[in-house]
């Protein structure tokens, strides 16, 4: 359900058997208790912020000449 960089979901609230949970989006989705999930937040956050610059930055690095 999210498993984008630097993504996270909240859980709102547990009721009735469901798990409310908050996603990136702003959608409030029911999840059955029984579900097992991994908690914690995906790594690299910074990924949308590096600055390549131009277009030889993205791809292959420079040989030594």
């Amino acid at each position: 359900m999210v498993r984008t960089a630097g993504g996270a979901a909240t859980l709102m609230s547990r009721d009735e058997g469901y798990a409310q949970v908050r996603l990136p989006s702003g959608e409030i989705r029911r999840i059955h208790e029984d579900c097992c999930v991994t908690i914690g937040q995906v790594g690299n956050t910074e990924h949308e912020n590096v600055v390549l610059g131009k277009a030889g930055a993205a791809g292959i690095a420079a040989s030594a000449r």
